[in-house]
């Protein structure tokens, strides 16, 4: 998907995946958030993430996309 040049549709079918889990998967919302952020969506960017943050392990790449979501906003 990031590999797709258009960041709409990409984050589009992301949401219809991630729609039919039954509880967030934070490889899945994190993929979307980051596509948040190439769109310049910050506040969603930054909802995502966060939900899925207490799932994360204290991986610097990941808190890294929460900072920069978060100082957008």
């Amino acid at each position: 998907l990031m590999g797709m040049e258009d960041f709409d549709e990409a984050l589009s079918q992301l949401e219809l995946v991630m729609a039919e889990q039954p509880e967030p998967d934070p490889t899945l919302w994190t993929l979307a958030g980051r596509l948040c952020l190439q769109l310049e969506d910050y506040p969603r960017a930054h909802r995502l993430l966060q939900e899925v943050a207490r799932f994360m392990p204290p991986e610097d790449a990941f808190w890294d996309l929460l900072a920069r979501a978060e100082a957008r906003i």
